[in-house]
């Protein structure tokens, strides 16, 4: 389902990662893809090793990249076939990899390839959830799901925040992760 998100990777005080996702960003899709990938104290630190080997392509960079897999149908645009090529060899840079960025950087043996959407988490529309791994404070923030109403005076605020230590992760059940997105009692 198209539930779109944002994963977050911060390191040295700023933001390495910030991965826009398309597909199932609640909690129990995304949510759990990060928080299994923290359960691993080596996941971790291949993640803050291998964090050195990303970079942000320029513009220019990224359009000689895309170049050969625009096939002229549509100037500009790739048909589904080359987009999907697209995904499978610059998997760092499509929408279809949501928080398996973690482990794609973690398990990467060369550089990595980022684009660094810093501005979609404040999209109070569209951004449905965020997943933020603090790598300087060893903590995982999961943002999810937003008041929405014209008449709420916290319109645009996120309804669940939940923040936990690795070490906390490495002692919680999946079940234990979910349950604290039912705590609160969401207006309708």
């Amino acid at each position: 389902m198209g539930t779109r998100h944002i994963t977050q990777v911060r390191y040295g005080d700023e933001i390495r990662v910030s991965q826009y996702g398309q597909w199932d960003g609640y909690p129990s899709g995304q949510g759990l893809t990060a928080f299994r990938f923290l359960k691993s104290e080596d996941n971790v630190q291949n993640l803050r090793d291998n964090l050195a080997n990303t970079y942000v392509p320029t513009e220019d960079t990224l359009q000689e990249m895309i170049k050969p897999y625009l096939d002229g149908t549509m100037e500009g645009f790739m048909t589904m076939e080359s987009g999907e090529k697209w995904s499978n060899d610059f998997p760092s840079l499509s929408r279809d990899t949501g928080a398996e960025i973690l482990s794609l950087i973690a398990n990467a043996k060369g550089l990595v390839p980022l684009a660094l959407d810093l501005e979609f988490v404040n999209d109070a529309l569209w951004c449905e959830g965020a997943y933020v791994i603090d790598l300087d404070a060893d903590t995982f923030t999961s943002y999810w799901s937003r008041h929405w109403r014209e008449d709420d005076d916290k319109q645009g605020e996120w309804v669940f925040e939940v923040t936990l230590t690795f070490e906390e992760i490495r002692q919680m059940s999946e079940d234990d992760y979910l349950a604290k997105f039912e705590s609160v009692e969401i207006d309708a």
